[in-house]
């Protein structure tokens, strides 16, 4: 089996902007995002300055950053604990909601890109299949790969 870093990776989970494997690391089941960064040093250090700025917001409804790294196959990567549900696409595509139920999904997703904004972060990807609904209520933004500047480049530009 593969590794990267503290993690053995198992299975993909998805394919959109980046690779993503499902993984298992000291913390118990995780998930690998591989960004499609560029190769040049400005796309590392614009990666490396955002990953700085995930890894120090914490949110409940946002998905925390474990670990990153370097990987020298895969590239740049990323960890986050791998959060059980499912997508709102899968729960309610094409369903109608009455306003209460999608105010009480909704809000928890407002405070966590309330949270990335306070970050400096923009979350360029907010869709149905990145907001997740655990069988308990729980819903938590994912996609994180998708938190850039807010201008979409590097502040040390």
């Amino acid at each position: 089996m593969a590794k990267v870093g503290a993690y053995e990776l198992s299975e993909a989970s998805g394919e959109g902007t980046a690779r993503v494997l499902r993984a298992v690391g000291p913390d118990g089941d995780a998930v690998l995002t591989f960004p499609c960064a560029g190769d040049d040093e400005r796309d590392r250090v614009g990666f490396e300055r955002e990953l700085r700025v995930l890894s120090a917001i914490e949110h409940p409804h946002l998905c925390r950053v474990l670990d990153h790294g370097v990987d020298e196959v895969r590239g740049p990567w990323f960890a986050t604990p791998l959060v059980l549900g499912m997508t709102l696409r899968d729960l309610f595509d094409g369903k109608s909601l009455c306003p209460e139920a999608a105010i009480t999904i909704l809000h928890p997703m407002i405070a966590a890109l309330a949270a990335l904004h306070e970050g400096g972060l923009v979350h360029r990807g907010v869709s149905p299949e990145h907001l997740v609904l655990s069988p308990v209520g729980d819903v938590t933004l994912i996609g994180l790969e998708l938190a850039l500047g807010s201008d979409g480049r590097s502040n040390e530009e």
